[in-house]
């Protein structure tokens, strides 16, 4: 085969292969406009069977289907010629040979055949795609006209009135309204005794949005539908069965709870303390010595010095051991060498599975401790009716990949919590840590919504309401909530798209209040200034009703201002007292919160079940001193057996130090105490006066 002839095949299987492709995609659009017109043929004749005609001596479908045909024929008549010229223009140019740009020559020849074929193509289609085109248009404004009860065609000067049916009004219409009436007529579209439409047809199309003034209802861009309803009328709202009892401690724990350190232990148990010290031994004799040891009380007055370095701020850690600033009750409890010993170590996992476990999970460091603590926080009260949703930034710099930084909040930088709080007690009953986006999380769900549900999830189906702030707050979570027998009530932000837009105006007067209702839920907007407006959302109020004071405040506002402070108040509270210290470790961070957490429910459970109040400051400080107990008694104990093995006298020859040192420094002695068993030198010793039998014998009586 020459390679004119192989050159000649080829030009001719792209060309063939080029024409396939365009077809295709034409045919496909045809089908497309052919399904569209059918189905709005289908619409037409359901509505009005025996008025509506279609002046035409075929169908649609048939002539663009003779259009269809004649265009591809026409295509394959234009195509052939193209091909055949580039065809004898490619032999010509080979076998000629002209010079050494008869390559170039050929290329641009054949590129400006191929553009005009292909424009000569899309010529013959366009006419076909601007006929159907013009018939689905055609057919869309007969819907319209049918569609509409009545068709007013206003014209100034004397009005008359002349009524036509379907088919003269569209005659009319579609002529352009050239002769069917005169100039002062109004013409009225009425559907004749044989075609008349039902109530759902005639029916208008549903409006996205309604005037207020002209409509009473008006629909959202997510399509909520609003009612705007006057101040201080009842709403169509049927309300819930509100939750009736205060917060108080569960039975668990109320027979649990005997002193301020059994209250403690509800939240730090035992078992997590165990776990804290087998996870420190590990890794204590991996790093340091293989016989170092920990017992659980000495970590228990571990805890005891971070209480009440919390109580008395020092300016560093030594201070708190000074002779100067020294706390004599963190002396006694346990050396400084000792305390930061144990805080080198202390650990609260497995360090030989932590990474493995921590591909899954971001929080696994501290994360079997921290669901303990969380469940025990659950199964220790019972809130009241109101509970406040909000976050915590516990203030760190640690390294963490889940660190946040948040520019209004006083230290900008921390770990952020998530905290479920009873208003009353300011007893936290949930928590959760904010780990970044989560993997098992639904998509399309709101991280709002997901952790208020997580959060209320214990605690729903008896009638609470939670308050929350524009972050939260949303229509969907308040649907969510009242399914589940549980109210919200919280600030929305004006840009969600569940706002009607008639309320998303600033200029409003000083001290106005409008009132929405839709579907289980009440939105008041309340401009407390002239270019401020507030908004909140209700699921509580069957009313909104504002009271008579200057400001004129909604009683949804009131409250709102009432509940909403519960977590704010528990931060402040903890920020107090805090045990938090710098570290370059965010477990331990975790831990420090989790103490001042566990604090502070201690000290509600406590007055809950003595039935006493006590200032917190002074709860701190029994608190450690219960927690020290154990191990500053196990030290004295074991100092007096270790005095009491010591011999009576020293070594022949040799002296003793001083061991009491009351009046001395350091001097020597021979002779042991009767009472404490230590080296007494003769300064620091009490001469007893001589007596006799009888004065001895009276004394003692």
């Amino acid at each position: 085969m020459s390679s004119v002839q192989a050159l000649r095949e080829f030009i001719n299987e792209r060309l063939t292969a080029a024409a396939g492709e365009i077809f295709t995609v034409f045919q496909q659009t045809v089908v497309q406009y052919e399904e569209e017109i059918r189905r709005q043929l289908t619409l037409l004749e359901n509505i009005e069977k025996p008025q509506i005609k279609f002046h035409r001596t075929e169908s649609p479908q048939q002539h663009i289907g003779n259009q269809k045909t004649s265009a591809s024929l026409q295509q394959e008549e234009h195509e052939a010629p193209h091909i055949k010229e580039e065809e004898d223009i490619v032999e010509v140019t080979v076998t000629d040979g002209e010079s050494d740009n008869s390559h170039d020559s050929v290329r641009d020849l054949t590129t400006q055949r191929l553009t005009a074929a292909a424009v000569e193509i899309f010529t013959l289609f366009q006419p076909t795609i601007v006929q159907y085109e013009e018939e689905i248009a055609r057919q869309h404004k007969l819907l319209e006209i049918i569609w509409k009860p009545q068709i007013k065609l206003h014209r100034t000067g004397i009005k008359m009135q002349r009524r036509l049916n379907t088919q003269q009004a569209l005659e009319m219409i579609l002529n352009g309204a050239k002769d069917s009436h005169s100039d002062e007529d109004d013409v009225i579209l009425q559907p004749s005794s044989d075609s008349e439409l039902s109530d759902e047809e005639t029916a208008p199309l549903p409006q996205k949005r309604a005037r207020m003034g002209s409509e009473p209802t008006e629909t959202a861009k997510d399509g909520t539908v609003w009612r705007e309803e006057q101040v201080g009328t009842p709403l169509n709202f049927t309300s819930i069965k509100p939750y009736a009892a205060d917060g108080e401690p569960t039975a668990k724990a109320r027979k649990s709870i005997g002193s301020r350190l059994q209250s403690f232990l509800c939240f730090i148990t035992l078992d997590m303390l165990r776990t804290i010290q087998e996870w420190t031994i590990q890794h204590a004799r991996q790093t340091e010595q293989v016989d170092w040891f920990m017992a659980l009380p000495e970590l228990m007055a571990f805890i005891a010095i971070m209480i009440l370095r919390g109580v008395t701020k020092v300016p560093s850690l030594c201070d708190s051991w000074s002779a100067n600033l020294g706390n004599p009750r963190i002396i006694a409890i346990m050396p400084r060498n000792r305390f930061q010993d144990i805080m080198r170590h202390l650990r609260f996992d497995d360090m030989f599975t932590r990474s493995e476990r921590a591909e899954t999970d971001k929080f696994a460091a501290i994360s079997n401790v921290w669901g303990s603590f969380v469940t025990n926080c659950i199964a220790s009260y019972n809130p009241g009716r109101h509970i406040t949703i909000d976050e915590q930034l516990f203030p760190s710099k640690t390294r963490c990949s889940f660190l946040q930084y948040i520019a209004t909040k006083p230290d900008k930088f921390g770990i952020k919590f998530w905290v479920a709080c009873d208003l009353k007690s300011k007893y936290i009953c949930n928590v959760l840590p904010y780990l970044g986006k989560d993997p098992s999380q639904p998509s399309g769900e709101r991280l709002s919504e997901s952790v208020v549900m997580r959060l209320m999830e214990p605690f729903m189906d008896k009638g609470r309401a939670v308050t929350t702030d524009n972050f939260f707050t949303s229509l969907s979570l308040a649907r969510r909530l009242l399914s589940r027998k549980t109210t919200i009530l919280g600030t929305v932000n004006k840009i969600r798209r569940e706002i009607p837009q008639s309320a998303r105006q600033t200029d409003r007067n000083e001290f106005t209040t409008q009132v929405f209702s839709t579907t289980g839920a009440t939105l008041t907007v309340y401009a407390p200034k002239r270019k401020k407006t507030v908004y909140v959302l209700s699921s509580m109020h069957s009313m909104v009703e504002t009271e008579d004071t200057t400001k004129r405040k909604p009683n949804t506002i009131t409250q709102y201002n009432t509940t909403k402070c519960g977590v704010d108040v528990m931060d402040q509270m903890v920020r107090e007292y805090s045990v938090r210290t710098g570290t370059r470790r965010w477990p331990v961070a975790v831990f420090y919160n989790m103490i001042d957490m566990a604090a502070l429910n201690a000290h509600v459970l406590y007055q809950e079940c003595s039935g006493r109040e006590e200032r917190r400051v002074d709860f701190l400080v029994q608190l450690a001193t219960e927690l020290a107990n154990s191990h500053v008694g196990a030290k004295k104990a074991c100092k007096e057996q270790k005095l009491q093995q010591q011999p009576p006298t020293p070594s022949p020859g040799k002296r003793a130090q001083c061991q009491v040192n009351h009046r001395c420094k350091n001097n020597r002695a021979t002779v042991r105490c009767v009472e404490c068993y230590k080296y007494t030198c003769g300064q620091c010793k009490r001469e007893i006066p001589w007596q006799c039998q009888v004065c001895a014998d009276q004394a003692d009586s």
